[in-house]
């Protein structure tokens, strides 16, 4: 995948173009590593962001992006902006502990560094590590 496409990804991301995610970026069989969950399948993949994306904007800008043998690397900064409280209890409710608990109007950014596995143009694995904000 070269950078254009993946720049196309970023893009069908930020519009919530879920149609063209799951036909032209996620393979049907996609798994989604990231704080140490796995989402296995691009239906997995649906119910997190129709859950995740109810509470929360989550914005995606491209700061580095690297071709690799088998599919990319990218450094992303995501920015999350609480549309409603993600609570502790919702988050657990949903199996998701390990997110960050928003209240209403909060913003959040953090950098992430993401291997995109690449088969047939489409993500069949995405590693995500998550580097946040350093506070003094």
């Amino acid at each position: 995948m070269d950078r254009s496409r993946f720049e196309n990804y970023v893009n069908a991301f930020n519009r919530r173009d879920y149609e063209t995610l799951y036909s032209e970026f996620f393979a049907p069989d996609v798994k989604l590593y990231t704080l140490g969950y796995l989402l296995d399948g691009s239906q997995a993949l649906r119910n997190f962001y129709d859950f995740f994306h109810a509470y929360i904007e989550e914005s995606l800008e491209l700061t580095a992006f690297h071709q690799i043998e088998d599919g990319c690397f990218a450094e992303l900064k995501m920015t999350l902006k609480a549309k409603n409280a993600l609570t502790p209890a919702v988050l657990a409710e949903h199996g998701y502990e390990r997110l960050p608990a928003l209240p209403q109007g909060a913003e959040y950014e953090t950098t992430l560094f993401i291997v995109y596995n690449v088969v047939n143009d489409r993500f069949s694995s995405i590693r995500c590590a998550e580097f946040p904000p350093v506070s003094a």
